[in-house]
């Protein structure tokens, strides 16, 4: 796991409760791909992938963090 979570690191920074959440998270993203698409003759096993899903998984939970922390200072002026 440490190589994935430097893999990980090179995409961008993240704490390590971020960086659980979003393991957990792209691991179940990976299984529906696997599930729906295959696993692209094994492409979508290789460590690459799932450092990628991680660092997405990431920034998506960032954004939504940002949007929460926006509107919440529109409504509350």
């Amino acid at each position: 796991m440490n190589n994935l979570k430097t893999l990980v690191c090179l995409y961008m920074s993240y704490t390590n409760a971020e960086y659980r959440i979003a393991l957990q998270l792209a691991y179940k993203k990976l299984n529906r791909i696997i599930a729906m698409y295959g696993d692209g003759n094994g492409e979508r096993k290789k460590l690459y992938y799932i450092a990628e899903l991680v660092a997405e998984q990431i920034t998506q939970n960032d954004m939504a963090i940002s949007l929460k922390k926006r509107k919440e200072h529109v409504v509350n002026g």
